[in-house]
Order: C-alpha cells, then structure tokens, then sequence
C-alpha cells in the first residue's frame, strides 16, 4: 500500500513538473524584448508555481501525525443545599471554609485545568454559598460530569458536600464511569442530635366526598428514648385526628396512620405535625402539609324490577362493593312514587314485565336522560321492551328459554374486563332467554357473545348503546345469581363477577364530555420545584381538533396573585409549560374564540412544599467516607481542605497525558504551499513588470 502510494505521489510530482514546463515554455519561447537569462529565470519561477498548483490539486491525502497535550482537568462541585448550612459542629468557620476553598482553586489553576459549579437540585458552573434548591441531587450532577467529561483528562473530584442526598441516591457508580479518586470534603454536622422529624407522608392526593382515608405518617426520633409526643392532623388550625407516639428506644422509627373524613368537596390542605420535645436541635422537621382533591364522585343506583329475583341480590351485592355507587332497590308499586332523574343510572330487571303493572314509573322514563340498564329474562315483554327505545328490537319466536354460555366480545373500546377475570366468565353456566331475534339498528359496544352449546355465535348477550344522547344496556339473560354462587365456591370473594357488574355501572354512568374547550395537568397536585404542563385541545362543530385559535389562561392564587399565559399550537392540541409555582391552591380559566364563538374552561391544581432539606439534619460522613475510598479518593475536614492540593500533586495517576492524532489531509490544503505559490507568482510579476514585459 505504501509503494502504491508513493508510485502514485512520484507520478503526480513528474507530471506537474513536466504540465509546468510546458506552460512556461509555451509563454517563453519566444524572446518578447527580454533576454535569455530573464526568460530562463521567468520560465523557472513560473514551473515551479505551476507545478505545485497541479501537485496540491492531484496529490492523494498525506499522513499527518499530530501530538496534543492535555492538562489534569480538577472538578470541583460545591454542595449550597439548604441542609449544608442548617447545622454545622462546634467551631466551624464559615467564613474561613469559603476563603480556604476559593484559594484552592486558585492553587489548583497553576498547574491543572480546574473546572468548578455548584449543585442542589441542578448543577450550574461557579462557585456558590447561598443556601438554595428545595433538595440535593448528587447523582443529576455526577451523571451531568459523565455525559460531559467521559473522554477527557479527568485527574480528580473535589466534592464538597454533608452526604445528605435525598434525591437520586448515591452518586457512586456514577464517578465510577470517569475512573477519577472522588476527595470529599465533608460540610454539615454528623452528631446525633435530639430532633423528631416528619420523614414521609404518603396520601392519596384524590378522595371521594364523606369517605374516610388514611394518612401513613413516617416519624423518626433520635435522642428521645422514653419520650412522648403527639402526632396530629389539621385543616386550618382545626385538629381533624390524632394519636399519642412513644419513643421506646433512642433512635426510632414509626408509621402511624391517621384518620380523615372527606368532608366538603374542593382542594383541602392538611397539615400533620409532630409536638415538639424540649431540647429539640430543629422543629422545621416537624411537621409537613398536603394536599388532597376531595369529589363528589358518588352515583345513585336505582335496581328496579317488578318482582323480587335472586338475581336483584347479586346485582346489588356486587354494586355496593365499590363505595361510590349509592343502591337503592324498588320493587312494584314502590316504583310509582320515584322520579328517574333523581338517579344517576336505572336498572330496568325484566322490565317491562309481562304481568306487571309498573307502567307510571316507565311512562316517566322518556323525559329523562337517565342511563338505563334493560336486563332481559322470561317475564320480560319483549313487545313493549322494543316499543320503549328505537336501538334495539327483540322479536320473540315462541314462548320457549334456551341457554346461551357466555363468551368475551375482543373489542378495542374503552370497556375493558381483566383478561383473568374475563377467562372465568367462558366457564360459567348459562344464562336462559327467550327464544328471540335480535335487531340492533344502533352501534354496539359488545362485552358478552352468546355460545350455544360449542357454537360461538357471535351475538351479543351483554352490550351498550347510545340513543339520542342517553346511554342504554342490554343484558339478555336471566340466572346470574349463578354466576356469583359458582365463583364464591372457588373462594371468597367474587371478582370476575364484581368487575362485570360494576364496570358495567361505570360506563353507563360517565358522562361524554361534550365542551369544545378541553385543558387539563398531567396531575392535580405538583411539588414546588417541578414545572406545571398543560394540555388543551379546541374542537369544531364536528368535535374535530383545531389548532387555528389562540387559548389564553390565567392561573390565580388563593393570596389574588394572577399570572396569564398564552398555550402553543402542537399537531391536534395545545400544549404550556407554566413553569414552577410556590406552595398553595390554584385555579385557572382557559378562554378561546373560534368562528365568532367564545368558550372557556376552568379548573384547578395544587403545589405541596417539598421540605425534604429538613427531614435529615445530621450530616452522613460515613457515606462520604465510602465514596473516597472506593475510589482511592480521600476525605477531608473543612479546616484541612487547602492540603488537596499537595495530596493531588504526590498522586502519580494525575498527569498529563499526550494524544497521538494520525489524520489524512488533503495537499490542497496546506498553507505553506499556497503561499510558496503566491509569492512565485507575486515575484514573477514583478520583474516581469519591471523589465517592461507586462
């Protein structure tokens, strides 16, 4: 390859001497008024030019081999979370530490590359003392060091920090990745003082109106052996629940669970607290707040039927296992004295009845919207049945039952059973109907298909329509007190069957959303430090997305504070970053206009405080320790801190390193030639000039 080459280079140089040979001869041949020594002369400067202008222009790429040095780069990251400075041991100089540690970086610029930044929450460049960041992310700034510096000259880590990471863990394996010692300079207090402290609240940041939920409250103590405190919960100042805590041991751990009613609806701050102990080192630790969405996401149920059946009761039974569903059971004449738009959703159990007189109470059916639940058996008038609603119609063919097995329906709606429970429904026993023929003029949402002995036919058994904006179910069968029978025999409790009747209720009871202007958050509640999304979509007339208007919001505090903002077109929705709010409630109200009509939306989210700074106040040296030596690091006291210097300097791992850069370059692009060319020319010229040839 390399003969190759230099053949190829030799050939190259031969031609262009002999292509600028012939251009100087060509234009010095004849004398044109200048002797032969000048001509000689011209005629060399001019192959010369030529010739390397052909060489620079046909010579293949050279191998260039180029030495770079490259420095020890130092990082060093300083901790300014607020726990740093919280607490510090006896005879800290703050003052000190912060001059001693600007003067190592000085120090360390003389002889390496030193980049420094400061972290919390983020990391950012420069070095910075003030407390700030709602929490301490080691491992976001270690992973942003590794992205950064994976290919570079790393000599060391200077980390200066209490070893309270409450966000992220261990930045460990993360330092790992660059192969540098981490030294540690170890801020903070590591005595065991006497605090207790709220350490975690976990909630379920939504609750159902009247319901009663629990609060889980983790409460550590330390230096309180045989000490008693009290952990309440309060809603603007008034105690809602509360529960005496003993500390039996002098570091301790508990979860204690509260109790509270969700009494109104709307967003409800809570707050539990910690009663203090004497002595205590902190009582920001104390307590935390919270926030919870309290709706009013109750359903009234009305299971009516003309006759009692075993089935009433499986249905009921099943309803009542989701407590938001409110049942109410009417049987016959006590039907006549309910109004069906009290209700949320109806269901119709055989009904109309062939023999029954219920015909005041079905008569009040049609001027209501109420969802309804037609469950269809042997008494049923199927005549009067199909007469009440255009969707579905039920022609008998004789006065004869058949069985029919039930069977999932694969359909990619929002009903959804739990592939488990949905297996069990195939094995249960049939349900008995009346010989019929089924017309749905209406589109169908199938759950259950009717199986006649092994042939699966693909008619529906249980299904739903819409007509005229009012949702409608169709359950054709009787015998599901069956159902229920044969699954309590494999256990307990009854899941399939309870999921297939209550979801059923679900679905006919949630409301379409039909408003043109839609926005909503990713979550009701956020953490002060994270960024509120939003997301909204218009529709037109045909509830088909549009982007061609403009969605202004303004986001209001409980305090009257207003912040407006305008959302972004993105594809078929809108989409805005708010970006943080402080601790509170808020509400907001979207506007839209579009072809001359206004629409607007409102809505509401919360932002909890995040305090994790103050739930640890006792600096983890130990963990600072462990870091240094896993990476033949060292660690420091903040009054020793100016001896990194001499520790990196006696390392022999901290060098400079030199890289070899082989590179193929073009010949045309060397300068030294170029302007070799030039000056040729320029000379050239210049006598030619001057001798009066030009």
């Amino acid at each position: 390859m390399n003969n190759l080459f230099s053949m190829h280079s030799f050939v190259v140089i031969l031609l262009s001497l002999a292509a600028g040979s012939l251009y100087a001869w060509l234009l010095y041949a004849s004398p044109g008024g200048l002797r032969r020594p000048q001509r000689i002369l011209f005629a060399g400067l001019r192959t010369v030019a030529v010739a390397a202008i052909f060489a620079l222009l046909f010579l293949p790429p050279y191998r260039s081999m180029r030495y770079e040095v490259e420095k020890p780069l130092i990082v060093i990251a300083q901790d300014n979370s607020p726990s740093v400075s919280h607490t510090s041991p006896s005879g800290f100089d703050r003052r000190r530490y912060e001059q001693d540690l600007k003067k190592l970086v000085r120090e360390l610029r003389n002889d390496y590359q030193v980049e420094v930044l400061h972290f919390n929450e983020r990391a950012a460049s420069g070095l910075n003392f003030k407390p700030n960041g709602k929490f301490t992310d080691a491992a976001a700034m270690a992973s942003g060091l590794v992205n950064r510096l994976m290919n570079r000259n790393v000599g060391a880590i200077v980390m200066a920090t209490d070893g309270i990471f409450n966000r992220g863990g261990n930045p460990q394996y993360l330092f790992a990745q660059l192969a540098a010692p981490v030294y540690t300079i170890a801020l903070g207090d590591a005595t065991v003082r006497r605090d207790l402290a709220v350490s975690d609240v976990r909630y379920n940041d939504m609750a159902y109106l009247d319901n009663v939920f629990n609060v889980e409250v983790a409460a550590d103590a330390y230096k309180s052996q045989g000490e008693r405190s009290e952990l309440a919960i309060y809603e603007k100042g008034k105690k809602l629940d509360s529960k005496p805590v003993r500390f039996d041991k002098a570091e301790s751990h508990q979860t204690i669970t509260l109790k509270v009613r969700a009494s109104s609806p709307g967003i409800h701050q809570y707050t539990v607290r910690l009663a203090p102990l004497n002595g205590e080192s902190t009582t920001l630790n104390n307590s935390q707040s919270f926030f919870v969405d309290v709706i009013d996401g109750r359903q009234k149920i009305l299971l009516a039927a003309a006759a009692p059946h075993p089935d009433m009761a499986a249905i009921r039974q099943a309803l009542e296992g989701n407590r938001h569903f409110e049942v109410t059971t009417a049987i016959g004449p006590a039907l006549e004295k309910l109004n069906p738009a009290d209700y949320n959703l109806v269901v119709l159990y055989q009904l109309p009845f062939l023999q029954g007189n219920e015909r005041i109470f079905l008569n009040k059916l049609p001027a209501t919207r109420t969802p309804l639940w037609y469950i269809v058996g042997a008494q049923s008038d199927l005549r009067s049945l199909s007469m009440a609603q255009q969707a579905v119609k039920i022609s008998a063919s004789g006065g004869s039952l058949q069985e029919a097995h039930p069977y999932p329906a694969i359909t990619g709606t929002a009903f959804m059973l739990d592939p488990a429970n949905a297996g069990k429904l195939k094995n249960f026993d049939p349900l008995q109907l009346p010989f019929s023929q089924l017309d749905v003029s209406a589109q169908v949402t199938p759950v259950l298909l009717r199986r006649i002995g092994r042939l699966e036919t693909g008619v529906p058994m249980l299904f739903f329509t819409a007509e005229a904006g009012r949702k409608q179910g169709f359950l054709l069968g009787e015998g599901l007190w069956r159902w229920r029978l044969a699954e309590a025999k494999e256990g307990e409790t009854t899941p399939a069957f309870n999921e297939l009747i209550q979801k059923s209720a679900q679905f006919l009871t949630a409301k379409d959303d039909k408003r043109k202007l839609r926005v909503a958050t990713a979550r009701p509640g956020f953490e002060e430090n994270e960024h509120v999304l939003f997301h909204a979509s218009l529709y037109n007339d045909s509830y088909e997305p549009v982007t061609e208007a403009t969605i202004r919001m303004q986001v209001r505090s409980e305090s009257g504070k207003r912040y407006n903002f305008v959302f972004s077109p993105s594809e078929d929705h809108y989409r805005l970053d708010a970006g943080t709010f402080s601790q509170g409630n808020y509400a907001y109200e979207a506007s839209a206009s579009f072809k001359n009509k206004n629409y607007s939306f409102q809505g509401r989210f919360f932002v909890t405080s995040t305090q994790l700074e103050y739930r640890q106040t006792t600096a983890d040296h130990q963990l600072l320790q462990s870091l240094s030596a896993q990476s033949s690091g060292k660690r420091y006291r903040p009054a020793d801190l100016l001896n990194i210097t001499n520790d990196l300097k006696k390392n022999p791992d901290i060098r400079t390193v030199s890289y070899e850069d082989l590179r193929y370059e073009e010949p045309v692009g060397i300068k030294t030639v170029f302007f070799l060319v030039l000056l040729l020319l320029t000379a050239e010229w210049l006598m030619r000039k001057r001798n009066g040839a030009v």
